[in-house]
């Protein structure tokens, strides 16, 4: 970083600042330092919401949910029972916060858990 002090302010300015930062101390322009601190007054509510973490099960219904898929045609896909879809179908629909299929993709498109390429039918598994 490059600065340019008048000599007249070296030693109430410079002096101060550069023991400062030879403690380890961090110095900058204090209008620079509001892209520091603006984001420590923003509010819970002003975040994005954050996605639920989901198991590698969930991740795999929630795929073959965006592909159209039926909780039978998830289970011959996927290799396990429908019981057991319906039951890791139920944990997503938990965490994501909502009661249908529907709104499990509205939501995971909206909190990055799916991509419209993750919808596209994979030949291998039809």
């Amino acid at each position: 970083m490059l600065a340019l002090v008048h000599a007249d302010h070296v030693e109430s300015r410079l002096m101060p600042a550069m023991h400062l930062a030879a403690g380890g101390y961090m110095v900058m322009d204090p209008t620079s330092s509001e892209l520091f601190t603006d984001p420590m007054w923003t509010w819970p509510a002003d975040l994005p919401p954050l996605a639920p973490q989901l198991t590698a099960r969930e991740h795999d219904i929630l795929r073959q949910i965006g592909r159209n898929q039926t909780v039978r045609q998830t289970a011959r896909v996927l290799g396990i029972a429908m019981k057991t879809v319906e039951n890791a179908q139920g944990h997503l629909f938990s965490k994501l916060g909502v009661h249908n299929r529907a709104a499990a993709l509205a939501k995971a498109y909206a909190l990055g858990l799916l991509q419209p390429t993750d919808a596209v039918p994979d030949p291998g598994l039809s």
